[in-house]
């Protein structure tokens, strides 16, 4: 029998690790500037580009399971970047207005 490969499902469950603690340097940066009183758009910038250097330093020593890896990719995203609930759920579609029966082209005369 052949073993699945769980190469691209370390990889994918790498990269959401990363992106998971990136967004919560970021996140925790930014409030703790903001309380000093110090944010400025300059600021954030470095912020966001250190956070994704030091959250890239972080993944790359990561070992990820094999448990971990053989959940589907999908699990793993959704955890990480939850889908947002939209306000509008459904809006009934409107019934589109179709003529009853096509026009026939007139023949040609010869």
């Amino acid at each position: 029998m052949k073993k699945p490969n769980l190469q691209p499902a370390i990889k994918a469950a790498k990269k959401a690790a990363k992106q998971k603690i990136e967004n919560s340097l970021v996140s925790e940066l930014k409030r703790v500037t903001s309380e000093l009183g110090h944010s400025s758009k300059s600021l954030e910038k470095k912020i966001e580009k250190s956070a994704k250097k030091f959250a890239k330093m972080i993944a790359k020593e990561l070992k990820i399971a094999k448990q971990v890896a053989a959940k589907p990719v999908t699990a793993i995203a959704e955890k990480i970047n939850p889908a947002p609930a939209k306000a509008n759920a459904a809006k009934p579609a409107a019934p589109k207005a179709t003529p009853a029966k096509a026009l026939a082209k007139p023949a040609a005369k010869k």
